[in-house]
């Protein structure tokens, strides 16, 4: 799998790889899996920093990338109105898993943060490589789903 990226290699390269699944271990995404599950993720992830109010990704460009929250704090917008806030474990960018197309919201860190990224094709391949994954993406955008839900529990009749 490739994201463009470098990566050191060696002695390294395994030390780096052992420190990801210890971080991986603690994330809502990853519960479950084992270490050599979790070793899989590793080597897929590109760990990159962002520092407060800079733009992830932004409405209508392409969608490339799927992201997942370790540490800090993001929201979501549409059209510059925030709908989605965004905690450790969460991910984002997740619409590109199942097609291809453009972002329909900006994320902007809301605080010093740090992320894992990998493009929709690895993150693809990775879901085929550890099955156990895709339920807890499942769970994880059920999650999503519920709570949008919820907000719209004012709007709905009541009978």
């Amino acid at each position: 799998m490739t994201d463009g990226v470098d990566r050191p290699t060696g002695k390294t390269r395994r030390v780096e790889l052992v420190k990801g699944v210890f971080r991986l271990k603690g994330l809502p995404l990853f519960k479950g899996l084992n270490s050599e599950r979790l070793l899989s993720v590793s080597e897929a992830v590109t760990q990159v920093s962002f520092p407060a109010g800079q733009v992830v990704c932004t409405e209508g460009e392409e969608a490339r990338f799927v992201y997942i929250l370790v540490d800090g704090e993001a929201e979501a917008l549409r059209d510059g109105h925030p709908v989605v806030s965004y905690r450790s474990g969460d991910i984002m960018g997740e619409l590109s898993i199942t097609e291809e197309g453009t972002h329909p919201l900006t994320v902007r860190i809301m605080a010093d943060a740090t992320l894992l990224r990998m493009t929709r094709y690895d993150f693809r391949e990775l879901l085929d490589v550890v099955p156990e994954l895709s339920m807890n993406v499942i769970a994880v955008l059920t999650d999503r789903l519920r709570d949008a839900l919820n907000l719209l529990k004012p709007y709905s009749k009541s009978g």
